[in-house]
């Protein structure tokens, strides 16, 4: 017997996936006189594996950058070839009008005649119009057209234009192209061209953000720390029956500042994806890599199923965009049952402690990230009771005064006391009562998770 996946023309031409099982029948000497199958029509399903492969592998490229020029070439390059055999970016001017900024195309000699293909729909002004509709109304559309030849490549074909908005306003449009595959664009992509450059709006605006940011920062390095702490969010979600709470505390020296963060996001359904870290190294470099991983993983947190996998695509854009190691945590709870589950990279062992004075340092294991792109983690899940809570941290908590083994006896102490008496602040309490005030040389991050 076998089974497999296929794809099969219908008379209309279009391919839809099938997946076949068959079963030989045989007769009283063993040999086979006919074969029983059947095929069931698994097309949907493949197309929504591919689009949320796609969201996920353009995210992880998005977040690659903090700048804005790069990321607006990621932004044209990301789309090819789910959504174009080419693509180009235009910009919104002060004046309304829309610039090029970024093209790219499948294939590199292709580039050059794209430009001067653009060059010539805008002085015939078919693009100028169409691009400056989609601005005005926000609305994505499709273009239809024969194809024309220049030089190596060809143009006209399909095309889908695409708003790229963000804080309520247009920043530019996305224009992708169909043309030498014969490809056309649907209603499908349509809904899938906006939710990708909804993300790409994203991208861009806050490299624009970082950017100018960086500049100021750059003048007076005193700055480092504010820097660090505008990277990590200023409220964390709250819940009737969870509170959140987490603390950064930055080195004593500003030199050193930069790297640590904690990261909680709700998601649509209304689980919380959290995160905690910190990224190798110091100063200004850290911090504007800290802001690039922590964005890492909150994309694939959005398209991921499970916290080994986010942290299996994040190493992996780590290793290939050469950023510094990553030691991390990256978990998902749900509040409404009290479980969760979570994944680490070369972070300390969380902490689960009752409201009956009872503390625990949970299951932990995995390398760095940022070592090898082929490191695959594992989940461990976690409960919290009412009355608990969890405690997640860096390294610098540990580390500060160099007695990792005292501290961690320490730790489970404090944390028990924390579970008969939460108090107001339970990561500021966690981290206050270890240090005490006493000088440390790195970063320290706390987030707790409570249960009333």
């Amino acid at each position: 017997q076998y089974a497999l996946e296929f794809r099969l023309r219908g008379s209309d031409g279009t391919y839809r996936w099938f997946f076949g099982r068959s079963t030989p029948l045989k007769d009283g000497a063993g040999k086979v006189v006919r074969w029983l199958g059947a095929a069931v029509n698994v097309d949907e399903v493949k197309r929504q594996q591919a689009r949320e492969a796609f969201l996920a592998e353009a995210g992880a490229l998005l977040g690659a950058s903090l700048s804005a020029h790069d990321t607006l070439e990621n932004i044209a390059r990301a789309g090819i070839p789910y959504l174009a055999d080419w693509c180009h970016v235009d910009l919104t001017q002060p004046n309304g009008s829309q610039e090029t900024v970024a093209v790219a195309h499948r294939r590199p000699e292709g580039q050059a005649p794209a430009r001067r293909f653009l060059a010539r729909m805008r002085q015939e002004g078919r693009v100028t119009l169409a691009t400056a509709a989609v601005a005005r109304s926000g609305i994505s559309t499709i273009l239809e057209g024969g194809p024309r030849r220049d030089g190596v490549a060809t143009f006209g074909g399909s095309t889908l234009l695409a708003a790229l908005r963000a804080g309520g306003k247009t920043l530019g449009i996305v224009s992708f192209h169909y043309s030498e595959s014969g490809r056309r664009h649907s209603d499908e992509d349509i809904a899938l061209a906006d939710e990708f450059c909804a993300r790409a709006a994203l991208a861009y605006d806050n490299a624009q953000l970082y950017e100018s940011e960086h500049v100021a920062l750059e003048r007076a390095r005193r700055l480092t720390g504010a820097l660090q702490r505008a990277f990590l969010p200023s409220t964390l979600p709250q819940y009737e029956r969870f509170r959140l709470d987490a603390v950064y505390l930055p080195a004593d020296d500003d030199s050193r500042v930069g790297g640590d963060w904690y990261d909680a996001v709700p998601l649509e359904d209304g689980r919380i994806a959290f995160s905690i870290g910190d990224v190798g190294g110091h100063g200004m470099e850290a911090a504007l890599a800290m802001s690039r991983v922590r964005q890492t993983i909150l994309t694939c947190a959005l398209v991921c199923e499970t916290p080994a996998e986010v942290l299996a695509q994040t190493n992996r854009v780590i290793v290939q965009t050469g950023l510094p190691f990553t030691t991390c945590l990256a978990g998902i709870f749900d509040p409404k049952s009290g479980r969760g589950a979570y994944a680490t990279a070369g972070q300390p062992a969380p902490i689960v402690a009752t409201r009956e004075g009872e503390s625990r340092l949970l299951s932990y294991d995995g390398p760095p990230l940022g070592i090898d792109a082929t490191t695959e983690y594992r989940v461990f899940p976690f409960t919290l009771e009412p009355g608990s809570i969890g405690l997640f941290y860096t390294d610098g908590l540990l580390e500060f005064d160099r007695d990792v083994v005292g501290n961690e006896r320490r730790l489970l102490d404090i944390a028990a006391d924390l579970g008969r008496d939460h108090g107001t602040h339970p990561a500021i309490s966690f981290q206050h009562r270890l240090m005490d005030g006493a000088p440390h040389r790195d970063d320290v991050a706390v987030l707790a998770i409570a249960a009333t």
